[in-house]
Order: C-alpha cells, then sequence, then structure tokens
C-alpha cells in the first residue's frame, strides 16, 4: 500500500462508521452467513480497505464509489484464480484452491453482483456503466486469449489487444470513475481514464515478466508457460528466433507438463532472444507515459500517490 495513501487515512477508524442517515455504510454490512465458510477471505481484504482509505475519501458518495470498485477488482480476481486454476493469490492460497471452482465461481458472481447493485442503490449510473463496460471487456479479452493460447499464434499486436482489454480496462474505469465522482472537467475526465490505460498495460507487462523471474511476486513463477499463455516477453523471442529454434521452443510449450528443465529452457531462449528486455522497456515506456499524463494534474497528495503507481 502506498505509504502516501496510507498516511492519509489518518490512523486506523472505526470500522462502524456510519452514513449520513445515520445507518452503517454498505461496505460495514456482513457478508450474509450463508456464505460463512468463504467469507473470511473477503472479509480480511474489506477490512484492510476500510481502514486505510474511510477517512482518505471527503465524501460519503466518493466512499461508495471507491468500495464499489473494490469489490468488483476482488470478483474479477476470484475469477480470474478459476480461469487460470491458480493455487495461490497474493502467497495465500486462493478461494478456489481451498474450496473447489464451484464455490470461487459463485462467490466470484456475489461479489460482482454486490458491487453493481452499490451503483444502483446510490443511483451512480454512469460509474454503472464504465465498470460495466469494463466487465464486458475483461470477459472478451480473457476469452480472446484462451482462443489464442490453443493456437500458439498470438502476436504483439494481439497481445496488447488482450491486456487492454483484460487488465487494463479495469484499472481505467477505477480511474475515470473516480475522476467522474469529483468533477465535471470531460478533459480531466478523459486524462484520467488514458493513466489507467497506460498503467494498466505496464502493470500486465510486468506482471508478465515476473513469470520468468525469481522475485516473489505473489504467484508462482513459470504459472504463465504453464498454461502455454503467450506473454510479451515469449511472443518478442519467437519473433526473433529462427524457424528451426522457434519450433522447438514452442513444441516444449505446447506440453501440457512442463518439469522444471523445460522452464528454464523456455527463460533461457527468452533472455537470449532479447524477450525480457524488450518487454521490460515497453513497460518503463508505458509507465513514463503514465507519468507525463498525470503532469498537467496540481501538485497534491494524491497525484503523488498515483504517480507511486508508477
Amino acid at each position: 500500500m502506498p505509504d502516501a495513501l496510507s498516511a492519509s487515512a489518518n490512523g486506523r477508524p472505526s470500522a462502524e462508521a456510519p452514513d449520513l442517515d445515520g445507518e452503517p455504510l454498505a461496505l460495514d454490512r456482513p457478508i450474509p452467513t450463508t456464505l460463512d465458510d468463504i467469507r473470511v477471505p473477503v472479509e480480511d481484504d474489506l477490512e484492510a480497505f476500510r481502514s486505510y482509505f474511510r477517512e482518505a475519501m471527503r465524501s460519503d458518495h466518493m466512499l461508495l464509489d471507491k468500495i464499489t470498485q473494490y469489490v468488483l477488482c476482488t470478483a474479477t480476481l476470484v475469477h480470474d484464480d478459476v480461469v487460470d486454476d491458480a493455487e495461490e493469490r497474493r502467497g495465500v492460497f486462493s478461494i478456489n484452491a481451498l474450496w473447489k471452482n464451484k464455490i470461487a465461481v459463485l462467490m466470484g458472481d456475489f461479489l460482482l453482483s454486490r458491487g453493481l447493485l452499490l451503483s444502483l442503490d446510490h443511483g451512480d449510473y454512469s460509474i454503472l456503466h464504465t465498470l460495466s463496460d469494463a466487465v464486458r471487456r475483461m470477459s472478451e479479452g480473457e476469452l480472446l486469449q484462451i482462443e489464442k493460447s490453443r493456437l500458439l499464434d498470438i502476436d504483439e499486436e494481439t497481445y496488447f489487444r488482450i491486456i487492454s482489454d483484460k487488465t487494463a480496462s479495469l484499472i481505467s474505469a477505477c480511474t475515470k470513475s473516480g475522476a467522474v465522482s469529483v468533477t465535471d472537467d470531460e478533459a480531466l475526465i478523459e486524462r484520467m481514464d488514458k493513466f489507467g490505460e497506460t498503467l494498466g498495460l505496464a502493470f500486465q507487462i510486468r506482471d508478465d515478466l515476473f513469470d520468468f523471474s525469481v522475485e516473489d511476486a505473489g504467484k508462482p513463477v513459470g504459472i504463465d508457460l504453464q498454461e502455454k499463455k503467450m506473454t510479451l516477453p515469449l511472443i518478442v523471442a519467437l519473433r526473433e528466433a529462427d524457424r528451426r529454434e522457434k519450433k522447438r521452443i514452442l513444441k516444449i510449450v505446447d506440453q501440457d507438463d512442463k518439469d522444471r528443465d523445460d522452464l528454464r529452457t523456455i527463460g533461457a531462449f527468452v533472455d537470449e532472444h532479447g524477450g525480457i528486455e524488450y518487454a521490460r522497456s515497453k513497460m518503463e515506456s508505458l509507465a513514463a507515459n503514465a507519468r507525463s499524463l498525470l503532469s498537467a494534474l496540481p501538485p497534491s497528495e494524491a497525484r503523488a500517490s498515483l504517480a507511486g503507481l508508477t
């Protein structure tokens, strides 16, 4: 969590603070008791949100906007773990690893519906449209990736189309709706939309690089390769390789079960053919573009916090 954001929360506020009508805010209402067995991981995340951001929000409207985004983001992560058959999320067991796919899908659906209802209940139709469109784009991006991964034929243009939809769309929806909640300035709203999109692209490339890294990123190294995902480092390396070597590597990538030697072989190939260097350069360029989009904003703690994400 960025220091600037946590500092702005002024300590750890009470999770029972009422809204303007004296009723508990939506984020304080408990998850239905019928979900007792699976509510703990989600409530841990919600409690972290309450602690850091309640006092940082200048109005109840802004707070509800942010919690809607947070709940929707959590829903997409739950579904993403099911699609990827991932056993870990942020260094701990994923919901599908603990309670299998059926419960994880239903939990993601529950969170998704709850997030959308938050917007409807408070008349945030513009924000509802933005977030709903992000959900549509994420689904389309995931489906396109699955289709292309089966054929192992993703080029760089298709790769960026996929990550724009499945990752950057959610981040841009958050930054855009944040701007919508505080201003009617269309130019500023468009700038924050673009900032989120650019940041999201950089974020996904960074996540792809972790697949070839020994760093602790909260995800197993090589998980994308195991799932036959064509990420930017691999796409670029294959583009630079000769036909014979490309065929050899694709044969390994297409294996259903890859051992450590297979992953090392692919990793060495990607490194030797400039895939990692190219992807890192692309990521840094996108991050610089994101920072430049913020430069037009007046200096503030909020701008500094957003810049810290780049």
